[in-house]
Parts: structure tokens; C-alpha cells; sequence
């Protein structure tokens, strides 16, 4: 990458990562010192690979909505008669109402 000689154990970058489906094969890396494969890693692979992830939630609909969920409405308020009544199901309402 620099073209400079190496100063203590070259790495190995991934022409194409392994997030976008590249391989440990040698043909797949690169001889690189450590400052440039740790630049490359930061200002290259690693955005792209967050934009990817980004793009592929959205395609799922897994990001998170931007917007507050609504609130639940609260039920009306009913008397405690109404409330028993239900409780006992149709056929006490209908008799409380006075159908048959």
C-alpha cells in the first residue's frame, strides 16, 4: 500500500471483505503494514460495510421508526353495573335493556 519496507509482522488485508462475500484465499488479500491496513480498515472497508447493513435493515424494515408509537386509548368509563352485566354476557344485557 505505502511501498515502504516493513517495520515488525506485515498483515493481510481482503481486496473484497468478507462481509461482501470474499475469502481468505491469498488471490482475496494484500500485503500491508499496520498503519495502512489499520487506515485502510477505518476510512474504506468498515463505512462501506455499515452503509451495507444499514441499507439491508431498511430493506427488511428493521429500522427503528423515527416517529413516537401512539399511545393506547384508554377505555370509557362504564358503572360498575354495566361492567357486571357484560361479565354475565348478552343475555343479562339483553334482559336489563328489556328485550326478549
Amino acid at each position: 500500500m505505502c511501498g515502504l519496507p516493513f517495520k515488525g509482522r506485515p498483515e493481510f488485508d481482503h481486496r473484497k471483505p468478507i462481509a461482501f462475500g470474499g475469502t481468505n484465499d491469498l488471490s482475496n488479500c494484500v500485503v500491508a503494514c499496520k498503519p495502512c491496513h489499520a487506515e485502510k480498515t477505518a476510512k474504506e472497508d468498515v463505512p462501506r460495510i455499515r452503509l451495507a447493513d444499514r441499507q439491508k435493515d431498511a430493506d427488511i424494515g428493521a429500522n427503528p421508526s423515527k416517529q413516537p408509537m401512539a399511545k393506547k386509548p384508554k377505555p370509557a368509563k362504564t358503572s360498575f353495573k354495566q361492567d357486571q352485566l357484560r361479565a354475565l354476557g348478552p343475555t343479562a344485557l339483553m334482559r336489563q335493556v328489556g328485550a326478549k
